[in-house]
């Protein structure tokens, strides 16, 4: 880690590492799949061996931003969701592994106002899930998340009584997704006809 070369001892990792790929997936490309799970997943994965090492029974903190699509996949985000779904399940069992000196954070935060989405499109035009937050609510909810040592972090006020609502009542889930494959479709038919202009 860099990090070492600068500072003695890392109180708290960051692990943000995060990008998507808006798309149908319905293609062949093994690296594809490669690039996006080597940094969604397996550079977190690694991150948190790294440190680990790196505190030698020292006190230390990490933090792992997974995203609410590591609880719920949309359409389009099929191996995005499939990298934070893994992220979710390792975060699980390394909890129970993890010695005692190390306190890890999770933080799932919904639609955030960042370049996020245009890298997701490649240049093309994507509407955002609904609901969306500033990446300063999210910054704000980690950092109270962190200093209370709390396990998982909910940015968003409305994320949790949503999921509740949807699993509790199935037909609102299925209107919400029906919605998200409509904003696909959009997508598609948009990114078809930027391509034929081109």
């Amino acid at each position: 880690m860099k990090a070492t070369e600068v500072f003695e001892k890392i109180d708290i990792l960051i692990c943000n590492a995060g990008a998507p790929y808006y798309e149908r997936y319905d293609y062949e490309d093994w690296a594809r799949i490669e690039r996006i799970f080597s940094l969604n997943t397996f550079s977190c994965m690694y991150s948190y061996s790294k440190y680990l090492n790196h505190l030698k029974g020292r006190d230390g903190q990490l933090v792992f931003t997974i995203s609410a699509m590591g609880e719920m996949a949309l359409p389009g985000y099929a191996l995005y969701a499939a990298t934070k779904f893994a992220m979710k399940g390792f975060q699980q069992a390394i909890r129970i592994e993890s010695p005692k000196n190390l306190s890890i954070t999770c933080v799932y935060p919904v639609s955030t106002k960042t370049n996020f989405f245009e890298v997701g499109g490649a240049g093309h035009k994507v509407e955002q899930p609904f609901p969306v937050q500033t990446a300063e609510a999210v910054a704000k909810a980690t950092i109270r998340g962190v200093e209370r040592r709390r396990k998982q972090v909910y940015p968003c006020p409305v994320y949790l009584p949503s999921r509740f609502l949807m699993n509790v009542l199935p037909p609102v889930r299925s209107l919400y997704l029906r919605s998200q494959q409509r904003m696909l479709l959009r997508f598609l038919e948009r990114k078809q006809n930027d391509e034929r202009e081109a």
